[in-house]
């Protein structure tokens, strides 16, 4: 079994050499924050000032029945691509 590699930011692009045939697996771990459990999910604005007690009394435009969340974690489908290799 092979050690971990960390990508914390942008690109998130990781290049490895696989010297072995066969299955091959990959992990992934990623994290969040607690915003989707324990925030304002009904409130609608985003990019708020302030966020505390007076943000979770929300009423009129800034109310939503339904649940708001927030974008995080793995957004897209992992990409695996064979690099072509060169013959210097």
């Amino acid at each position: 079994m092979g050690g971990s590699i960390r990508i914390a930011f942008s690109p998130y692009k990781l290049s490895f050499d696989i010297t072995t045939s066969g299955e091959h697996i990959i992990a992934i771990k990623a994290f969040g924050c607690r915003i989707n459990t324990f925030g304002q999910l009904h409130h609608i604005q985003k990019k708020e000032v302030w966020w505390g007690p007076g943000s979770w009394r929300t009423k009129g435009e800034n109310w939503s029945y339904e649940y708001q969340f927030w974008e995080q974690g793995i957004l897209k489908s992992p990409e695996l691509l064979k690099a072509l290799e060169t013959n210097d």
